[in-house]
């Protein structure tokens, strides 16, 4: 029955055994994370658990989670603050409106930085729908910098309105799942944890809103 709860964090433990009244060696330390938990949200009326990156603005109607982005070249971003989750399948099903090139992405094992211009947020990866529809998936390095994971390519298949992108993470190996087909998988051991969440890029001075229907995360053990 312990005193102390965990928080949500790293951990390593080991332990030793006493026999005959003498204590033995400690084994050797075994790491371990507390996650935050599971989650689904529905976005109906509601966008609770979900806080707004810098200074973008969301809403919520009665079905669906959306922002409008202002200035040409930057980006509006969400994430889920219950706390930064390691091994995990995450999807959202979300779509762009309006005459502006738009960017979309899922973000996941992010971190905490924005950019003071663009309003980016980083380090992270990013799996994506461009605005040509092409799809494609990035790493943001501690800098803000982009290194392509796979470029932007016309991966399929793709919808002209609603999309679910999905990805499973699971130590340092990634599948990317587009409308349910596996379409990427890497491996990269930069990123071990971090938050998950949404984005949009705006290209152009046109009116442009980013819609999403839903997002869940299933933590994988």
């Amino acid at each position: 029955n312990p005193e102390v709860a965990l928080s949500y964090s790293d951990y390593k433990w080991r332990v030793r055994a006493m026999v005959g009244g003498v204590w033995g060696t400690w084994s050797s330390y075994v790491n371990f994370s507390v996650s935050p938990p599971s989650f689904y949200s529905s976005f109906n009326g509601s966008r609770a658990g979900w806080r707004p990156v810098g200074t973008s603005v969301w809403y919520v109607d009665e079905t669906k989670l959306y922002t409008y982005i202002g200035s040409v070249g930057e980006y509006a971003s969400i994430y889920r603050s219950d706390g930064m989750y390691t091994d995990f399948t995450y999807s959202a099903k979300f779509r762009a409106i309006g005459q502006a090139m738009a960017d979309q992405f899922i973000v996941f094992r992010a971190g905490t930085k924005i950019h003071p211009k663009t309003k980016d947020w980083y380090p992270a990866y990013v799996f994506g729908i461009a605005h040509g529809y092409t799809v494609g998936v990035y790493k943001i390095d501690s800098t803000g910098n982009y290194i392509p994971i796979h470029p932007w390519s016309g991966l399929g298949p793709l919808n002209t309105h609603y999309n679910t992108l999905k990805v499973e993470a699971k130590g340092n190996t990634f599948k990317c799942y587009i409308n349910g087909y596996l379409r990427i998988t890497f491996t990269d051991s930069s990123l071990k944890k971090g938050y998950v969440g949404l984005k949009a890029y705006k290209w152009f001075n046109e009116n442009m809103s980013f819609w999403t229907d839903w997002a869940m995360l299933k933590v994988l053990s």
